[in-house]
């Protein structure tokens, strides 16, 4: 549950559509980081766009939810991203995540998929890397075009 009026974080200007269509159907506002000035062309002007990463930016206030769609899997440091997503999420905040999956793709299918990661993920690795991070993932689930989704908690240990 994110309260109305709470805050979404979202990291990776691309998906701002996706971002605004979440941002209006929870009542949140919505702050779309990206590094790359081009990718913030997309986000739609009922959100706010910065150009920065987590490293530099800090939210006005904890996010209540922090979405990362189709955006980690092109992130050069993925581990030290979504540490610095914890240290903006509040404490009964909620991440979300999907990643395109590699045992998925190798699977036969008829949709050529999107092969320009720098970095291809599974079920397995990602579970590893949540519990790393101390991440609690209540949520896993099969989407379209081959992409699993995650939904996440800080863990209360």
């Amino acid at each position: 549950e994110t309260p109305p009026g709470g805050l979404c974080l979202v990291l990776g200007g691309s998906t701002g559509g996706i971002a605004a269509a979440v941002c209006e159907a929870y009542q949140l506002q919505g702050i779309v980081v990206d590094w790359a000035q081009d990718a913030l062309a997309h986000v739609p002007p009922r959100l706010t766009a910065i150009e920065a990463d987590l490293r530099t930016y800090h939210p006005p206030r904890l996010a209540d939810l922090i979405l990362l769609c189709r955006t980690v899997d092109h992130l050069p440091w993925v581990f030290t991203t979504l540490h610095q997503c914890l240290t903006c999420l509040a404490p009964t905040g909620s991440l979300y995540l999907d990643i395109l999956d590699w045992q998925q793709l190798r699977q036969p299918f008829s949709q050529r998929a999107k092969l320009d990661h720098p970095h291809y993920f599974t079920l397995a690795t990602m579970t590893r890397l949540f519990s790393r991070l101390g991440l609690l993932c209540t949520d896993v689930h099969l989407m379209p075009q081959r992409h699993l989704a995650f939904l996440c908690h800080q863990s209360l240990d």
